[in-house]
């Protein structure tokens, strides 16, 4: 017998325990995951329509999973040291609250019952609050309500202890709140509080890390767009060269789908920011829509060339691992974040690149030159400058030392006159002197060989007239044949 007692009680002081370290527990978050494998049912609100309708974020959750610690005792919606329970009796769900043996104390009577659920904020995105009620005050829309009669509220015993109790609209004159205090009386109040969940008006989906080490990725190289620019062959700018600028717009296709968060809404607009922009759409629809854009694009070309210009991307499909932070927007201005993991299927572009062509004429299509690339400012210092003085001598080049053959011109040797020459700035010039030409020795320059002639008929002449050659003609008029005497050999 005693050892039957001790079983009922030791999962009620575990969970009488688990209470008292509510407070210890602020930070221990439960997965989308694990929430999905638990027995849990949801709990309904009143709508603006003065019906109930599914809380998306409130759910009752069997007290086995808060003693086991599957759901922390964080996610408990408590009034003092009590928990929200309720006790299913045939088809009805009886209301109650908690005491610290771990029991649920529900009606009729002030009767303990060890198997029961209790209300809790599974996913830690519900915003809810004990609201002011009395019966003068009509039901707020999205009271969290214990079944389809009645709904949760609490109110101040003559002790001055606030206990958890039955909200009902259609009890007494204008509704009350009732609690069973003892095992053989109840206490009502007409005027307390209301548990009323508050829905958010927008979410955004913001600081999103997409793992797509983990994803199922699909890869495929696209052309976003192509321009062909040219330069006119009868331009009157003076330059070889030219930039040429153009502009390609593109728009592609993408989309991106969000798995359903346990504990949001459908419906409700949202907002995400992803890879530097941002998406609106209802929150549970897929959003479609077009990568739109715009690159300047350009390249220097010559008078009458053209080139081709492309714009590829890579169009990334399939479904990504992510994690985001989740921000809820209210209409009182609240805002309220929490850390989320899910999988988003996603179309997007990305990896845009600017690819150039060959340059080609545009009469011909021959390939043309391409722009050189600049040539990189070369960071030695320029060699110093030798400064002479004004009154340094320097050697006189005439027309006649040229033509005498001389060693300085033929350059046979480095005379000293070479090392007398001034220095000049960087870059050096051409050489005073010329390197020799082996051919001029077969094969004289046509300008020495014409100087050459003048001088031999110049020469002939004047032995002619001084007697010294003797001119016979002989023939006829269509032949001359000419005979020169050497009267003088010597």
């Amino acid at each position: 017998m005693n050892s039957a007692v001790g079983s009922l009680l030791r999962p009620r002081f575990l969970f009488s325990v688990l209470l008292l370290v509510l407070l210890l527990d602020p930070v221990h978050t439960l997965t989308h995951k694990d929430w999905l494998t638990l027995r849990t049912e949801r709990a309904y609100i009143l709508s603006s329509y003065k019906h109930l309708m599914t809380s998306s974020t409130l759910s009752w959750a069997r007290v086995e999973d808060i003693v086991s610690g599957r759901i922390p005792t964080s996610r408990l919606v408590l009034v003092e040291d009590s928990a929200v329970c309720r006790v299913r009796d045939g088809n009805e769900q009886r209301a109650g609250r908690t005491d610290l043996s771990g029991s649920c104390l529900a009606g009729p009577g002030l009767k303990k019952h060890t198997e029961y659920q209790v209300l809790v904020d599974g996913t830690s995105l519900s915003r809810y609050e004990w609201r002011y009620w009395d019966m003068y005050t009509m039901p707020q829309t999205g009271t969290v309500a214990y079944n389809t009669k009645t709904y949760v509220g609490s109110f101040r015993t003559e002790t001055g202890r606030e206990i958890i109790g039955e909200l009902d609209f259609n009890r007494g004159l204008n509704g009350n709140i009732k609690s069973y205090v003892t095992e053989n009386s109840s206490e009502l109040s007409v005027q307390g509080l209301a548990l009323v969940e508050i829905e958010p008006v927008k979410y955004i989906i913001d600081s999103v890390d997409l793992n797509t080490g983990r994803g199922k990725i699909k890869k495929r190289d696209i052309v976003l767009g192509k321009i062909t620019i040219s330069r006119d062959k009868d331009e009157t700018e003076p330059e070889d060269w030219k930039y040429i600028e153009g502009r390609i717009k593109f728009s592609e296709p993408v989309s991106q789908s969000w798995d359903h968060i346990p504990g949001t809404s459908k419906g409700i607009d949202t907002e995400t920011r992803l890879r530097n922009r941002t998406y609106q759409f209802p929150w549970g629809m897929e959003w479609n829509g077009d990568e739109v854009g715009e690159r300047r694009v350009g390249a220097n070309l010559q008078p009458g060339t053209k080139i081709d210009i492309t714009l590829e991307g890579v169009l990334f499909s399939g479904d990504v691992p992510y994690t985001a932070v989740f921000i809820q927007l209210y209409k009182d201005d609240v805002r309220k974040e929490t850390n989320i993991e899910g999988i988003i299927t996603l179309t997007s572009v990305e990896s845009i690149s600017i690819v150039q062509g060959v340059p080609s004429y545009l009469e011909t299509g021959l390939p043309a030159p391409r722009h050189p690339k600049p040539t990189p400012v070369p960071t030695n210092p320029a060699p110093a400058t030798t400064v002479l003085p004004e009154d340094t001598e320097y050697p006189e080049y005439t027309q006649d030392s040229i033509k005498d053959g001389s060693k300085d011109y033929m350059g046979d040797e480095r005379t000293d006159t070479d090392s007398r020459l001034p220095a000049t700035l960087y870059p050096p010039p051409e050489p005073t002197t010329r390197k020799p030409n082996p051919l001029r020795r077969f094969y004289p320059e046509e300008e020495d060989k014409v100087d050459k002639d003048k001088v031999t008929a110049s020469k002939f002449l004047e032995n002619v007239s001084s007697g010294k050659y003797q001119v016979i003609l002989s023939g006829g008029p269509l032949m001359c044949i000419l005979y020169v005497c050497l009267l003088d050999l010597f």
